[in-house]
């Protein structure tokens, strides 16, 4: 946990820790409502200046990244949340993602509201989601295996 704070205060000077005042741990174990087939590891709630996390995230296995563990991949995801609305509308407009006139249901209670670029490559099956995933997914790969 040290590590992935230091690199955090290092970017955008410190503006994600700065968004950060309370760091809860939820004893609940949830699905993601994101993806119907993977546990909640956690959730930035930036209006509440809130990370919290869930069981999963301290689970010992791998994060969606290779290379890390669970809990520094969970750690650098939800921290970067706190980054996306600088990049989101760039991000968005780069790499091609749609946004859809209304959500369509790609799973049982798994709703999308935009259409990934239709050839776009993902660090993650879970990038694929939306632009703002796929930002923070692609920040974990960045920060943990820059090549």
């Amino acid at each position: 946990m040290e590590q992935v704070f230091d690199i955090f205060s290092r970017i955008s000077g410190g503006r994600a820790l700065d968004r950060i005042r309370y760091i809860l741990v939820n004893n609940e174990r949830r699905v993601n409502p994101k993806s119907s087939q993977e546990e909640l590891n956690g959730i930035f709630a930036g209006q509440q200046k809130t990370l919290i996390l869930y069981p999963h995230a301290f689970d010992p296995v791998s994060h969606r990244v290779p290379g890390v563990s669970n809990l520094a991949g969970t750690l650098i995801h939800e921290l970067s949340h706190g980054l996306t609305d600088e990049v989101f509308n760039d991000w968005r407009e780069r790499f091609g993602w749609k946004y859809l006139d209304r959500p369509v249901e790609v799973s049982p209670g798994v709703w999308r509201s935009y259409d990934p670029p239709a050839n776009g490559k993902f660090v993650t099956a879970y990038a694929e989601v939306d632009p703002g995933e796929d930002i923070v997914e692609s920040m974990v790969a960045a920060l943990v295996r820059p090549d």
